[in-house]
């Protein structure tokens, strides 16, 4: 509620009388907007060059008369051209970004969810590595090395780095964050199952042992999921404490932490030197904006920068001449919770034909050129896609068109019927807005259509995504409100196969959909995680793929670009792929 709270309390004082205004619909007429074009209140971007010449054609009329009137008693007057004012040294000007979600809003990198790290905190960090396409490039650590064991790196680390209070970044202070990292009450599982010890050899060099061999290890501390690669202040935080670090935070990243208004805005000031990139902008202002057409229209009324929006409005902002890019890929789909016994035995959902039943009753055709605007690309098996690694990708894609993500609504009924409910069911989908997954809740309501046609009623829930991650992870069983239940969501699918099986199913990951039901899977995974041989490596992938694939758990909908826009004042040339949120470049913008 603080989101939604925060968000009100801005539209109610930044939006004045006269300008487009939206409130808030109820989730049943989101399709509704979804489909629709957006119009807009304010000129298109090419209307701006209009105005400012009849301006300036006003202002030369002035000046002609002006000269005229002296002419009898002075000298003619010489015209130069006015003087071109000078760019400021340094950062200047203000950044303005609208997020849809700010998540947990916590700022201690450790205990803080995926998404959190890479739009709000992303800004104030370096990390260890970075990452270009799907291929590992150099962040804090310059080198990197692989033991001839393949049960230790080593990593040489970038010297003349500080913090934001001017002290040294060294290899004390990254040994402390892998430390960190890997504790009890860390969220991410990735680190912690990979490395036994981290020791120092000198003031620029560690060793990190891993309990096996960890050949994706680099990959869990650079900008993609887990994102557990931000450089902590060893000193800061023991001597101030991790509540205190919580509400004054600093890194070593282009920007320094300024001010937070709890759900609403986060205000940064950059930094006017930095190692890696000196931002253009003195200022970057992260503002809390849920509802896509607010941030649309705050984009076109100028107080906006850079917004995330969903693919249908995309192109509608495109055809209105703004510019607009794609950071990410990732997989829309639903997701049960609590289907797993004992807490699941009673639920219609803990019965594997009627999620089966479910996923045949959704046209992913048909949403993929509808809803998605034709710019989403057809979903691959369980976490996976074309960019996984270490399995057959061809067969396993091939699969999924083929076997999982088909599309029958008659079999699904029968399967209904099958299963105990020839009359359906009713069941709650749970929604809400993420960073890159805007458009979640109008995809629930098609969903929601789609099994209202073999009988299966589905009740809308929405929620705002940190409240939703609470209830989601709690411990040591689901939360009773999900047992049984549904809900949109976007995940990652990338190249890390191991992690993306781990995140979902494995016992001690995020999401947990087999409980502690499947040891079988934790060993397969547990083993994968230390071979070092490829083939052996493949032959265990395979295996925990075929544990998965026909559980129905996740229903993978459709592959989909993360999506923004641009206004006039400000350009990003951003990488491709760009990582997970556009808010880990803001010290790459530019001033037009």
């Amino acid at each position: 509620m603080a989101e939604l709270q925060g968000w009100q309390r801005r539209v109610g004082r930044s939006w004045k009388e006269g300008r487009c205004r939206t409130a808030s619909k109820s989730v049943g007429l989101l399709v509704a907007v979804a489909l629709l074009v957006f119009s807009g209140c304010a000129k298109p971007v090419g209307t701006t060059t209009s105005a400012i010449t009849s301006t300036s054609t006003t202002a030369t009329a002035i000046t002609s008369q002006s000269t005229s009137a002296v002419a009898t008693t002075a000298k003619p007057a010489t015209t130069t051209a006015a003087p071109k004012p000078a760019t400021p040294a340094g950062p200047y000007g203000e950044l303005r970004i609208a997020l849809a979600t700010f998540g947990s809003e916590k700022f201690y990198p450790p205990t803080t969810e995926q998404g959190v790290l890479v739009s709000l905190l992303a800004p104030m960090y370096d990390f260890l590595f970075r990452i270009r396409g799907t291929e590992i490039t150099p962040g804090v650590v310059d080198k990197w090395e692989l033991a001839p064991d393949a049960l230790s790196w080593t990593y040489s680390l970038h010297r003349g780095i500080k913090f934001h209070n001017g002290e040294d970044l060294d290899a004390q202070d990254v040994k402390f964050t892998l430390d960190r990292m890997t504790a009890q009450d860390a969220v991410s599982s990735e680190l912690r199952d990979s490395i036994a010890r981290v020791e120092v050899v000198d003031n620029y060099t560690i060793r990190v042992f891993t309990k096996g061999a960890a050949l994706d290890l680099p990959l869990f501390s650079a900008p993609i999921p887990p994102s557990r690669g931000q450089v902590l202040p060893k000193d800061y935080i023991e001597k101030n404490g991790v509540d205190y670090f919580a509400t004054r935070p600093i890194g070593s990243g282009p920007f320094k932490f300024v001010n937070r208004v709890q759900g609403d805005s986060v205000e940064y000031e950059a930094m006017s030197s930095h190692w890696m990139q000196t931002p253009a902008f003195k200022k970057l202002t992260l503002l809390l904006i849920p509802e896509e057409t607010t941030r649309v229209a705050a984009l076109k009324s100028g107080e906006l920068d850079v917004i995330d929006v969903g693919p249908e409005k995309a192109l509608d902002m495109k055809a209105l001449g703004y510019t607009t890019f794609a950071t990410q890929w990732t997989t829309a789909m639903v997701e049960f919770h609590g289907t797993y016994p004992p807490v699941g035995a009673t639920v219609p959902t803990g019965n594997v034909k009627v999620r089966q039943a479910l996923s045949l009753a959704i046209n992913r055709d048909e949403v993929i050129k509808s809803f998605f605007a034709g710019v989403a690309l057809p979903a691959g098996p369980p976490m996976q896609s074309e960019e996984s690694r270490d399995i057959d990708t061809a067969y396993w894609m091939n699969y999924a068109r083929t076997v999982l993500n088909v599309y029958d609504p008659e079999k699904a009924k029968q399967l209904l019927k099958d299963a105990g409910y020839p009359g359906g069911l009713d069941i709650k989908l749970w929604t809400f807005t993420m960073s890159g997954g805007t458009y979640l809740p109008q995809l629930a309501t098609v969903i929601q259509a789609y099994w209202s046609k073999i009988g299966v009623r589905a009740q809308i829930v929405p929620i705002d995504w940190g409240s939703f991650q609470k209830i989601q992870r709690l411990r040591p069983v689901v939360a009773p409100e999900l047992i049984g239940q549904a809900s949109t969501i976007r995940q990652d699918a990338g190249p890390l196969t191991r992690k993306n099986l781990a995140n979902v199913f494995h016992s001690n990951g995020n999401e947990r959909l087999f409980g502690n039901t499947n040891p079988g899977l934790d060993k397969v995974l547990d083993d994968v995680a230390a071979e070092g041989n490829p083939s052996r490596r493949k032959q265990l992938f395979e295996q925990a793929m075929k544990m998965v694939a026909d559980t129905y758990l996740d229903l993978m909908v459709a592959r989909v670009p993360s999506q923004g826009a641009l206004g006039p004042r400000v350009s990003i040339d951003y990488p491709q792929p760009a990582g997970y949120s556009f808010t880990l470049y803001a010290d790459i913008a530019k001033h037009k």
